[in-house]
């Protein structure tokens, strides 16, 4: 797994959102630092249950983070979310 290939498929969902780090940590229900250190590659193991929760904000699996269209670049939007927001039904954007 190559992390920073998990940063830059983050980053290029949230920028299709237009969601900041802070309010896709609040809306997964992770802590503020979880997506931080994602980006900054200082996660040295992304995944479980707190992935998926981001994930399902982006509208995709921790899979599809990972390994973001088998190596090819994923040229759609977003789906739907996989699983409820923990924090709120609504998303937060500030």
């Amino acid at each position: 797994m190559d992390r920073s290939s998990v940063a830059r498929e983050l980053e290029r969902r949230m920028a299709l959102l237009g969601l900041t780090q802070k309010a896709l940590s609040r809306n997964a229900g992770v802590g503020d630092t979880y997506v931080r250190d994602i980006l900054k590659g200082k996660s040295r193991n992304p995944g479980g249950e707190k992935l998926e929760r981001v994930a399902s904000i982006l509208g995709c699996t921790a899979r599809d983070l990972l390994f973001p269209a088998g190596g090819r670049r994923w040229r759609g939007k977003p789906g739907p979310p996989t699983l409820q927001p923990r924090t709120s039904p609504k998303l937060l954007w500030n």
